[in-house]
């Protein structure tokens, strides 16, 4: 199972039909699009889901394919991010990895209570133990109207908090890798600006991230330093509206988010859930 867990990630059945796919599809092909996801193979196995452009030529011979070739499907079509120390990566399949990662964490966790990790407290060896025994009492019980809706109760709130998982860890890694403030952890306030905002058929978060990251101003380059931060981001329906129509681009066309060079925050495969 671990092995699965490692190796996994997201393809949407109809990847073949993004416009940043078909752009790449009329320059490279076919061939084009079996190396773009050889490459997103590759930075699922990185431990940081990066790999410097420095050792593209390193895949000449696994890919059996030109580092000129290489070079620019990574570059030249929208498809990767590449941040400030020349490493290109995937906004989009990190934050979409977040919720197998956080169930691999979390079986770790549970195991190293199981078997008794000197760190951890007697308390916690309870909880877990009470979880486990509440679990099969709840498999044990026939299902009844009851039981049924409060099931349907769990699965809501497990839908939402994951969601608002994928929030937090798309911003914070965005935030990481631009110089911008991560956040700690989503607070009522928090919690409830960010379901008004999805509830928005326009708020897609990715996109809005992608289109930022052209807009200078946004990552404190004016007199007064001011940068969005998450909570500017989440508070009203203008602000993101603002990013989208591209507002806060530089007259003098200098824009750019924390020094990055080559095509950003481009688009991700879309719901790759």
């Amino acid at each position: 199972m671990a092995k699965i867990i490692n190796s996994y990630f997201p393809h949407d059945s109809n990847a073949r039909s993004d416009r940043k796919i078909l752009k790449l599809r009329r320059i490279h092909g076919w061939a084009g699009y079996g190396i773009y996801f050889a490459l997103i193979e590759i930075l699922r196995e990185q431990p940081d889901f990066k790999y410097p452009l420095s050792q593209i030529s390193e895949l000449e011979y696994e890919l059996r394919e030109s580092k000129e070739i290489i070079t620019s499907i990574i570059t030249n079509f929208g498809l990767f991010n590449i941040d400030e120390q020349k490493n290109f990566f995937s906004i989009s399949l990190v934050a979409r990895l977040q919720p197998f990662l956080e169930r691999s964490k979390r079986a770790i966790e549970a195991n190293r209570i199981r078997w008794g990790n000197a760190k951890t407290s007697l308390n916690q060896k309870k909880s877990i133990q009470m979880d486990i025994q509440m679990d099969n009492q709840m498999e044990s019980v026939s299902e009844s109207k009851e039981n049924r809706i409060e099931e349907n109760r769990r699965e809501k709130n497990r839908i939402k908090d994951t969601t608002l998982d994928e929030v937090k860890n798309t911003w914070n890694f965005f935030a990481k890798n631009y110089g911008l403030s991560e956040i700690i952890k989503i607070s009522k306030s928090r919690k409830s600006k960010i379901i008004a905002r999805l509830k928005n058929k326009d708020f897609d978060l990715v996109e809005i991230l992608k289109a930022a990251e052209s807009q200078s101003f946004l990552f404190g380059d004016s007199k007064e330093g001011w940068a969005m931060d998450f909570d500017w981001l989440f508070a009203n329906d203008k602000n993101y509206i603002k990013i989208l129509e591209k507002k806060y681009e530089r007259k003098n066309g200098q824009n750019g988010g924390s020094g990055a060079t080559i095509q950003q925050l481009a688009k991700i495969a879309a719901d790759w859930d």
